[in-house]
């Protein structure tokens, strides 16, 4: 049954696909563990390992769910291992860490946010059960403290009274809140003290904070800024959607059609968003979206992508014409999203992606007063449901308030407000981290600088720098086959498929057969069904080689 199935599909298809190429498909890389198997103070915890390791009931757990390209993660991983060591020594818990890069556990807690700690097993009563969690970077002392609270809670659940000597979390905030009051106090004392002497007041120092994104390591071009806006944008599909659970809520599953619905409209190059688009035909009328098929549609989509921007490119005749070589990468979206040619992570690639969108396509009368709109409400959102860094996210929305929509809504030039609205961000988050002006002077040397930027030299820049204007090519004249539409292309894998399956289904089949004489009649029919589904697969591989 399986085989007539198989063949069955492949002829079906067949009849309304076009022709078949092949696809070189990129390496699955993975993101490195930031703790990795065989750390002597950290126990590396998977999906498989989970249950094992969580079954130890003799002392608490405290655990790192994070992500290794999340920047704040990165950051906070020294202070883990010092803290690995400290309760190694004390011998009073357990440290684990578990990397969210593919693991359905982080989804079935509910991770929002990277990095988030969670401890578990501390109360007695209710053992391998989580007591809290926190999320976002802290320091070492900030973590001990959150550690003695989840043990002073625990105590009280179970005796009534608060450890000796313990402050609780109440008190200790109302401590600081008195402390940093005096300080303002004290400040203040001395700046009147210092204006009366004639002197400037003391300047307080700050702490470089650390970086939530990285510049770019090697030098960019207009075929490595793409590669890597592509990359995040696959990171995006495949590590942003359903973080927290295996099914998406209204809110979120709004947010995902309307993300793919502008990115299909605005990523740079027609046959790219032309391939872009099934991902939001797929979804667009949707009422519910969980992991399994969301998986299942974006691993459809990549291995039909480079067939699908094939076929397109078989419309146009580029005989005597030159494109630039990013107007011809048929793989783009392929991967897992965590190879970068020019950026050091995710983050600057996602950056990247986001100044495409701000200006592409830049055709004249291609972008629409709507479709402007839609990108800065799009990215707010994408930034609000998709983007695990909790950092980040939380200083994005905090400077982008649905006012940021309504004032791009209401510029006379749209276009305009939209890339300097994203590059008036780009400069907030480096002044923020204490990054250098962007674009840096090495870059744009004509651009200005903070205190006195050349607006219109600013303008130049990022449309040389992110708009992708496609080189026009024209169709192909006479052709003798019709090339497939995007969506046959996508359905060719599917054909081919089912011929593979079908293929081992007879080679199957013909090994158990052998050469005996003396077969049952079940096999007797096996044999005469294998011969005429051979030439029914002869019949089916010809005609799509035809094709």
């Amino acid at each position: 049954m399986q085989l007539l199935w198989a063949l069955a599909s492949a002829a079906a298809l067949l009849t309304s696909s076009g022709s078949v190429s092949g696809a070189a498909v990129d390496p699955k890389d993975k993101g490195e563990p930031l703790f990795p198997d065989g750390h002597p103070n950290i126990t590396y915890l998977t999906d498989k390992n989970w249950d094992e390791h969580m079954a130890k009931t003799d002392k608490p757990w405290i655990v790192d769910f994070y992500h290794p390209f999340c920047p704040h993660c990165k950051h906070f991983a020294p202070a883990y291992f010092e803290l690995a060591a400290y309760y190694k020594e004390k011998g009073n818990i357990y440290v684990g860490a578990l990397s969210c890069m593919d693991h359905v556990k982080c989804r079935r807690v509910g991770i929002t946010g990277f990095p988030t700690l969670m401890t578990l097993n501390f109360d007695k009563k209710n053992p391998k059960k989580e007591n809290k969690r926190i999320i976002g970077t802290h320091t070492v002392q900030e973590v001990k403290d959150y550690v003695n609270s989840v043990f002073a809670e625990a105590a009280f659940n179970e005796t009534g009274t608060w450890p000796p000597g313990y402050v609780s979390p109440e008190q200790k905030a109302k401590e600081e809140e008195e402390k940093k009051k005096k300080e303002e106090e004290e400040k203040k004392t001395a700046e009147i003290k210092a204006a009366s002497n004639g002197k400037e007041p003391p300047k307080a120092t700050e702490t470089p904070k650390p970086a939530i994104w990285e510049e770019s390591t090697l030098p960019m071009n207009q075929t490595t800024r793409i590669q890597d806006a592509a990359s995040a944008f696959v990171f995006g599909l495949k590590q942003g959607a359903f973080m927290a659970s295996d099914v998406m809520d209204d809110e979120e599953f709004d947010a995902l059609k309307g993300w793919l619905k502008m990115v299909s409209e605005t990523f740079p190059g027609a046959i790219n968003r032309k391939v872009i688009r099934p991902l939001y035909e797929k979804v667009k009328d949707k009422e519910l979206l969980d992991f399994d098929t969301w998986d299942a549609i974006v691993k459809e989509w990549q291995e039909g992508s480079v067939a699908a921007f094939k076929a397109e490119e078989e419309r146009y005749d580029f005989t005597g014409i030159t494109v630039p070589e990013w107007q011809r990468l048929d793989n783009l979206f392929m991967g897992q999203g965590a190879t970068y040619r020019a950026c050091a992570l995710y983050t600057c690639g996602q950056w990247n992606m986001f100044h495409m969108l701000t200006m592409n396509p830049p055709e004249t009368g291609t972008r629409s007063a709507e479709l402007m709109v839609s990108v800065v409400a799009s990215i707010r959102r994408f930034m609000k449901h998709f983007f695990g860094c909790v950092n980040c996210r939380d200083h994005f929305l905090k400077e982008n308030t649905i006012e940021a929509v309504k004032k791009i809504k209401a510029a006379e030039d749209k276009p305009l407000a939209l890339r300097r609205w994203l590059w008036e961000q780009h400069n907030s988050v480096n002044k923020r981290l204490h990054h250098p002006i962007w674009p840096k002077p090495e870059i744009c040397p004509t651009c200005g600088t903070e205190a006195a930027w050349e607006m219109v030299e600013v303008d130049k820049w990022m449309s040389r720098t992110y708009a992708y204007r496609d080189v026009s090519v024209p169709l192909v004249k006479l052709a003798v086959t019709a090339p497939m539409t995007t969506a046959a292309a996508l359905r060719k894998v599917t054909v081919e498929k089912s011929l593979q399956r079908l293929n081992s289904e007879l080679d199957r089949n013909q090994q158990t057969l052998g050469s005996g004489s003396f077969l049952p009649r079940d096999l007797q029919l096996s044999s005469k069904f294998t011969d005429s589904a051979r030439k029914v697969r002869q019949r089916v591989g010809e005609r799509l080689n035809r094709r």
